[in-house]
């Protein structure tokens, strides 16, 4: 496997883990950088190895010794040699697996950080990390959903059959996704979205924030680079840019929240991971049928990483907004459950 990993191409845009957009997001390793202060003379996890960015961020923080998981094989063999070329192999020990939390092996290390994070949460394996006994970085992590009443005069302008396949939902996340990143190929065919009402369109712009994401300046790579690149030039790129960071300069603030309506009703799903959880397939909240005044919602949901209050939102970086944990929902006057699942973070609205 090695041989072959050496003679391909990697698809900074594609591959997992080795994501241009990911290593270079600005906002979010400003976010880690600040929480990894935390891992100064300890002995630390690193769940999702990848290229080694928070790992090499954790070594500049003062982290004394870095055991290191990373199951994706092509992956692992680019962790190498980049742990190889900056000569940190007797700090970070790389191991091809998947992380299982084991007292015995684990008891001695202090820290646990990970990035094992998708745009729906949950659906890249975070929940291993659920009751473990070492101090995790992020410290929680959570859902606010927001619910913005549609009014009934103005939906009736669309067949309401729309709203049972789903089709109205994923048009009205298309022409958000659109907005925020037209260079998404997922947007290549606006017809859908643009047929939709203005005042639909508006609420997209209005309610939600659109600020573009940044890709560059300090705490991102910043040279050229083209969609496929060697092996070699990867590991180069990557080893350049761990190199040159700074981290006594990177500062991070809890992130400006969306000037939401006040009468928005928010509703919040949050996992500590350092408190106990007794059930750990999924988390519920229950939605008072008396809050519901309106027949029609738009529920957006916005997935947040948090660590010392500092929080970000996943919206505004390379995860993407969640869009597929949205829906319009129809009040049927009962109490509304929105049930998160932990395995993959899908989001089922139940009443």
């Amino acid at each position: 496997m090695q041989a072959e990993v050496l003679n391909r191409s990697i698809d900074w845009f594609n591959d997992d883990g080795i994501n241009i957009g990911m290593i270079s997001d600005v906002s979010r390793n400003k976010f880690y950088n600040s929480a990894l202060k935390e891992t100064k003379n300890k002995k630390c996890i690193d769940v999702g190895f990848g290229t080694g960015l928070l790992s090499i961020m954790a070594l500049k923080n003062g982290a004394i010794k870095i055991l290191a998981y990373e199951k994706n094989e092509l992956r692992y063999h680019i962790g190498k040699s980049i742990i190889e070329k900056l000569n940190l192999s007797d700090r970070i020990d790389l191991i091809n697996e998947s992380f299982i939390y084991d007292e015995n092996v684990h008891k001695d290390y202090e820290i646990i950080f990970h990035e094992i994070i998708g745009c729906d949460l949950y659906n890249e394996g975070v929940k291993v990390l659920i009751n473990t006994n070492t101090k995790t970085i992020p410290s929680s992590m959570g859902t606010d959903f927001y619910f913005l009443p549609i009014d009934e005069n103005k939906f009736n302008e669309f067949d309401e059959v729309k709203i049972h396949n789903n089709k109205l939902f994923k048009e009205f996340n298309d022409l958000y996704t659109a907005i925020k990143d037209p260079s998404w190929p997922e947007c290549n065919n606006y017809s859908d979205f643009f047929n939709l009402p203005d005042y639909i369109k508006q609420e997209c712009i209005d309610d939600f924030n659109l600020n573009p994401i940044s890709l560059t300046g300090e705490f991102s790579i910043n040279t050229g680079i083209s969609d496929m690149e060697d092996y070699e030039n990867v590991i180069n790129q990557c080893v350049t840019f761990w190199q040159e960071i700074n981290t006594t300069k990177s500062s991070h603030t809890v992130s400006e929240s969306i000037n939401y309506d006040s009468s928005d009703l928010i509703v919040f799903n949050n996992i500590d991971f350092n408190q106990k959880l007794f059930n750990t397939e999924y988390i519920d909240n229950i939605i008072p049928s008396s809050k519901l005044t309106e027949k029609y919602y738009y529920v957006k949901c916005r997935h947040y990483l948090e660590h010392n209050q500092n929080r970000i939102y996943l919206e505004d970086n390379h995860w993407g907004s969640g869009m597929y944990s949205n829906s319009i929902i129809k009040n049927t006057g009962n109490d509304l459950i929105i049930r998160q699942y932990y395995d993959d973070g899908k989001i089922k609205y139940l009443n």
